[in-house]
């Protein structure tokens, strides 16, 4: 394998390793400024590993910060030969086309987990859209604190995001689907067989339970621990709330069913032998493996197993429902919060307090769930359109 099929293939963790040579590694990069810095940086990785610092290594943000980094980094040691610190404006743009379709592929693009790439494909309009923020942040930040001289991203015209705001409410399951993927959900094999399976199951169960129940994003469940549940005692009787920390790191928070807490209590004992309660600080959905019952199950880990549970559900229909089949190969956690909100809305959940359930910034994101109007156009023409 080349040199720069390999430095494609690197990480941010790997590189700080392997190291750069001072060409590439931005020690004299052509933008570093000549005054005083202000972050303990020589070189550009140290540079990113500042700028990443500002956020916990376990959140969301982090991860999507450090991706972009990646990116950025490696397209300009492999693609330009040249360090970070050194791209031009010019090269930005070209780095924007570049994310449209990234070529040479052999190089770049893998879906097989087992090969370390940094896309699965060319982004799409937002994703691209959310890169282009992110290395705009990356830029400001390096100036501002006097590592770079300019920013270079700031001579680019500002992308415009043709879906703006819009949610694919297309992709969630409607109230006959979900019945049945509930009813498919309950039913279990005899856990006197195999119990490790019988865990499974029941853990699967209480995930997508869980995630149609609340309305969480898939990394939301993955970082919550025991402990951010809090019970409260209220005139109306005991109230169960998850406290949710959400994109741009902001808190809220979302109302349990008692029922649901029973649920997770249940499947603690049965995973673990012990309450969930046992330990504030283990993670809300326990692990198989008792000897690490406080280490958390990734966002890749539970998109994993929901992924194999639809795909096996959508074996067993391909010969009975060839159109839910072929619907829930795409099924994902994202496809629960959505079917989490258009059955809200179907049921006459006020809106604000929706999208406070959500965790939505604006309330027009959350009346995308409203599906009534197009049903009433749809039945108004069905008859011309015959």
């Amino acid at each position: 394998m080349s040199t720069t099929a390999l430095l494609a293939q690197q990480t941010l963790d790997t590189l700080q390793n392997t190291g750069l040579s001072k060409t590439l590694s931005g020690e004299f990069g052509e933008n570093r400024s000549n005054g005083k810095v202000y972050i303990p940086a020589n070189n550009d990785l140290e540079a990113i590993k500042c700028w990443l610092s500002r956020h916990p290594i376990e959140s969301h943000t982090y991860r999507s910060y450090k991706r972009e980094a990646e990116r950025l980094l490696m397209w300009a040691i492999v693609e330009k030969q040249r360090p970070l610190s050194s791209l031009t404006m010019v090269d930005l743009a070209e780095y924007r086309e570049f994310l449209k379709n990234p070529q040479p592929a052999e190089r770049w693009i893998s879906s097989d987990k087992h090969k370390k790439r940094l896309f699965a494909g060319p982004l799409s309009e937002r994703s691209a859209k959310l890169s282009n923020t992110l290395i705009g942040g990356l830029f400001k930040f390096l100036v501002e604190q006097n590592y770079l001289e300019h920013n270079p991203h700031k001579g680019l015209p500002r992308l415009i995001d043709s879906h703006r705001g819009a949610i694919d409410i297309n992709r969630s399951l409607t109230e006959k689907e979900w019945a049945f993927i509930l009813h498919r959900l309950n039913k279990f094999d005899d856990p006197t067989k195999d119990h490790r399976a019988f865990c499974k199951q029941c853990r699967v169960r209480f995930i997508i339970l869980f995630l149609y129940l609340t309305g969480l994003r898939i990394h939301e469940l993955a970082q919550a621990k025991v402990g951010d549940i809090v019970k409260v005692e209220r005139k109306t009787g005991r109230q169960i709330w998850l406290n949710v920390l959400g994109k741009g790191n902001k808190w809220r928070e979302v109302p349990i069913a008692p029922s649901l807490m029973a649920d997770l209590d249940e499947l603690y004992v049965l995973i673990t032998g012990r309450s969930c309660y046992a330990d504030k600080n283990h993670p809300l959905i326990p692990p198989l493996n008792k000897r690490k019952s406080d280490a958390e199950l990734t966002e890749a880990a539970i998109h994993k197993i929901l992924k194999a549970f639809f795909n096996e559900v959508s074996d067993e229909l391909m010969n009975t429902d060839h159109e839910l089949a072929n619907k829930l190969i795409f099924a994902s956690a994202h496809w629960l919060r959505h079917t989490h909100g258009t059955h809200a809305v179907s049921q006459n959940i006020p809106l604000p307090i929706l999208r406070d359930n959500m965790g939505h910034s604006n309330i027009a994101v959350t009346s995308q769930y409203i599906h009534s109007h197009k049903d009433e156009r749809h039945d108004a023409f069905v008859g011309f359109l015959d």
